[in-house]
């Protein structure tokens, strides 16, 4: 049985061994993230090539070594050899990092859930099989749509005002009030004018600036 967490990667040094498609996809997300990517790997797909060359990232042009974990948080084994990322998870594990790989052997000490990302919104899916992992996300995107974004993204803009609010029942109160069921419905619906005019009723009587 696992445990999920959510992972803070701003400023983490994430070392993903591998230039394949898989890496491209895991790349992405991880610069949405915030985290520090060096890319290991002899060669590069044409679209991981330009996830490398557009966010500027470090690409180490060989095979993996050992002292590439040396300042590394988080390591990737997404080559396209199972047995290589087997023994780069084993050795990442029992160096201490936090390790995920792709294959049928050893996966590291950690997985890797789909992920459905709606602004600072994430929704995630672990199973034994991947696949179904994938599918239950897809069965969500038509609930969760690019609406919830905007939404989150409000929510975010208002954490300091938010957090001015002493804590206890009146900071509850107002916490239920930005995220009521009624609320929700209205974002859901695509009404944004609506959930937005009360968004800012119940945060009328705050300061503007903290």
């Amino acid at each position: 049985m696992s445990y999920m967490v959510d992972l803070h990667l701003a400023g983490k040094m994430v070392l993903v061994v591998g230039g394949g498609r898989l890496a491209e996809a895991h790349a992405e997300q991880l610069l949405v993230a915030g985290a520090r990517l060096r890319v290991v790997a002899p060669e590069l797909t044409t679209g991981m090539a330009k996830v490398v060359e557009a966010a500027g990232l470090e690409w180490v042009e060989r095979d993996y070594r050992a002292d590439d974990l040396a300042d590394a948080w988080l390591v990737l084994a997404l080559t396209d050899d199972p047995a290589t990322n087997a023994a780069i998870c084993r050795e990442a594990d029992e160096a201490g990092r936090l390790v995920c790989g792709d294959g049928d052997g050893y996966r590291g000490n950690i997985g890797l859930p789909a992920v459905l990302r709606r602004g600072s919104v994430l929704i995630a899916a672990s199973a034994g099989v991947p696949h179904l992992a994938r599918q239950i996300l897809l069965e969500l995107e038509e609930d969760f749509g690019p609406e919830w974004a905007e939404y989150a993204n409000r929510l975010d803009a208002l954490h300091d005002r938010i957090a001015a609010v002493p804590e206890g029942m009146e900071r509850q109160r107002l916490i239920h009030r930005l995220t009521s069921p009624a609320v929700l419905g209205l974002v859901r619906s695509g009404d944004t004018a609506e959930w937005q005019e009360h968004l800012e009723a119940a945060i009328a009587h705050l300061p503007e600036r903290v």
